[in-house]
């Protein structure tokens, strides 16, 4: 679902930002170009580009309540909202930075970047309460099995759904970010010349930053079930440490997928010496597509082995009369294998979301070329992008919707109960 989601988000930021400048400054740039106009332009520009990351936020907040006894649409709202806001976010940093690339300007607007969006998100939270209602405060009173009272807040879950898209659209805006702190790192103010002139050295050092991030991603994953223990906030999906938690973590599987895709499209051009860079992007997008699903398989079988030794051994205790110290020492057992199989499914989302954007980055190339290629196309170049990335998008966006949404809306209780009526077959039919 990801992966779809990202490249339709793209595509439809793509249109937007087009039709947007078009209109407003007759005038279109390719990403990173430096672009003929006057300081005024410039300036306009990056005003429109802010305007739309702020009005993809809030027409983040407006579908998710608007969709909310619909839930199929309000998730595929979440998703998408949340990942144009993200792009958009990209494309505004990305215009900022065209002139700038020093380490000082970008630690400048990392740091700049991460208050801005915690206040933004607090503005965010003070307009839905102010907009739809105070966030709900009910109690719903429960009993463990120890035969403890607990108590948890019950929540809209349209609020959910925007602060989730709200973590989507922040992080994967940060991870770019980040992703431009560590190319500046290790290759210079002009790393995005890398694809041109690079040696075997440098996709080493590519390699180990991806594998940098995902040790990061484990470790993190085993920190954060160490803090939920006992944390009444980790029971609440919208406070303040669950919404900081879900973004650090998208931080970093993001952070892996972008550096993912600058790997294997030196990787490519090493394979493939002497191809153009926009056919550099459609064959690295097959081979990260290749890489990505074998990784995907091979990570969701461990992480499924995982997780049905976790609950073999909890059938096992529960048969068990155990004294406390060795109950104690089971429980502890059983949470380092339960944040084993999160990491699994977090590095999972980031192959993911990688696949997502290698095939926007190789179709965008495609649909560049067909533009410039075809006279009837090249005269109305704004005109024409809109109009292809929106039948892209009215072609895949029906089956997404009526296939995949349903299945990724599912909650993890449902797979879960979904997964055990699957083994219960395979055990009959065996």
């Amino acid at each position: 679902s990801s992966t779809i989601s990202i490249y339709l988000a793209v595509l439809l930021n793509n249109a937007i930002r087009d039709f947007a400048l078009h209109a407003f400054l007759d005038s279109r740039c390719a990403e990173g170009s430096e672009c003929d106009k006057n300081v005024g332009d410039q300036r306009a520009e990056l005003v429109i580009r802010f305007a739309l990351f702020l009005a993809a936020f809030a027409l983040t907040n407006i579908l998710c309540y608007a969709f909310q006894n619909k839930h199929r649409w309000m998730y595929a709202s979440q998703v998408l909202s949340g990942h144009i806001a993200a792009f958009a976010g990209i494309e505004l940093f990305v215009n900022l930075a065209i002139h700038h690339r020093d380490l000082g300007f970008l630690w400048g607007t990392f740091a700049f970047a991460s208050i801005s969006l915690v206040g933004f998100r607090a503005t965010t939270r003070t307009f839905r309460d102010s907009a739809f209602g105070p966030e709900g405060t009910t109690l719903r009173t429960y009993m463990t099995v120890d035969g403890i009272h607990q108590h948890e807040v019950e929540i809209e879950e349209w609020r959910e759904a925007a602060c989730e898209a709200e973590d989507d659209g922040c992080s994967i805006f940060m991870s770019y970010i980040v992703k431009a702190l560590v190319m500046t790192h290790m290759f210079g103010n002009e790393y995005h010349k890398i694809i041109e002139e690079h040696t075997s050295f440098d996709l080493w050092m590519l390699l180990i930053a991806q594998l940098s991030f995902v040790g990061a991603l484990i470790a993190f994953t085993f920190w954060r079930r160490g803090l939920d223990h006992g944390n009444h906030a980790a029971d609440v999906p919208t406070s303040t440490y669950m919404r900081c938690m879900s973004s650090l973590n998208i931080v970093l599987a993001m952070s892996m997928s972008w550096l993912s895709l600058e790997f294997f499209k030196v990787f490519t051009m090493v394979l493939f010496p002497n191809i153009s860079e926009e056919f550099d992007k459609i064959i690295s997008a097959a081979i990260l597509t290749v890489f990505g699903i074998l990784g995907i398989i091979l990570l969701d079988c461990c992480a499924d082995k995982v997780d049905e030794a976790a609950h073999v051994q909890a059938e096992q205790v529960a048969r068990a009369a155990l004294s406390e110290h060795h109950r104690t020492s089971h429980n502890e057992t059983m949470d380092r294998v339960t944040s084993l199989e999160r990491a699994m499914r977090s590095i999972i989302n980031g192959f993911a979301l990688a696949i997502g954007l290698s095939w926007e980055k190789a179709f965008h190339a495609a649909l560049e070329v067909v533009v410039e290629t075809q006279s009837a196309l090249h005269g109305h170049c704004v005109t024409s992008q809109v109009l292809l990335a929106l039948v892209n998008c009215l072609v895949i966006m029906p089956v997404w919707l009526s296939c995949i949404v349903p299945m990724a809306n599912k909650s993890v209780r449902q797979h879960e109960i979904l997964m055990a009526h699957e083994r219960q077959m395979d055990l009959e039919n065996s």
